[in-house]
C-alpha cells in the first residue's frame, strides 16, 4: 500500500505544480517577454502542431499498449507495465502544458492558456486509481463477479 500512496502523492505534487505555475503565469502580466512577430507565429504553430500530434498520439498509443499488456499472464508484470504507460501518458501532458505556458509567456497567446487549461483537465481525468487500472486492464471486480 505504501507504493500506491507514494504514486498518488507524486501525482498530486505534479498536479499542484501545474496548477500553481498556470495561475502564476495567468496572474502575472509582467512576466511576458516580447519576441519578434515571426518568432511569435512560429512558436504558436509549433505549439498547435505538437498538441494536435501529441494528445491523440499519446491516447492511441496508450490504448494499444494497454491492449498488449492485457495479454500478459503475470499480474505483477502487468501492473508494472501499466504504471509505465500511465507515467508516460502523464509526462506527455506535463510537457505539452509546460510548453504551452512558455509559449504564452513569450507570445501572450490567449490560446496557450486555453490549451493549458484543457491539458490540466485531461491530467485530472487520468487520475491513477485501482478501479481505473482494473477497468483498463479488463479485470473483473468482485461486484461484477457476483
Amino acid at each position: 500500500m505504501e507504493k500506491a500512496n507514494y504514486d498518488r502523492s507524486l501525482y498530486l505534487l505534479a498536479l499542484f505544480l501545474m496548477l500553481g505555475s498556470g495561475l502564476y503565469v495567468y496572474a502575472n502580466p509582467l512576466a511576458r517577454w516580447m519576441v519578434s512577430e515571426q518568432t511569435r507565429i512560429n512558436l504558436q504553430q509549433i505549439l498547435v502542431m505538437l498538441a494536435m500530434i501529441g494528445i491523440p498520439g499519446m491516447l492511441v498509443w496508450s490504448k494499444k499498449e494497454v491492449a498488449r499488456i492485457r495479454l500478459l499472464p503475470d499480474l505483477p508484470v502487468r501492473q508494472r507495465r501499466y504504471q509505465k504507460v500511465l507515467y508516460l501518458r502523464l509526462a506527455v501532458l506535463i510537457v505539452l502544458a509546460v510548453f504551452s505556458l512558455i509559449v504564452h509567456l513569450l507570445t501572450a497567446m490567449p490560446g496557450g492558456m486555453m490549451l493549458y487549461a484543457a491539458l490540466l483537465l485531461m491530467f485530472l481525468f487520468i487520475w491513477p486509481t485501482k478501479s481505473r487500472m482494473s477497468h483498463e486492464m479488463g479485470e473483473k471486480s468482485d461486484e461484477e463477479l457476483s
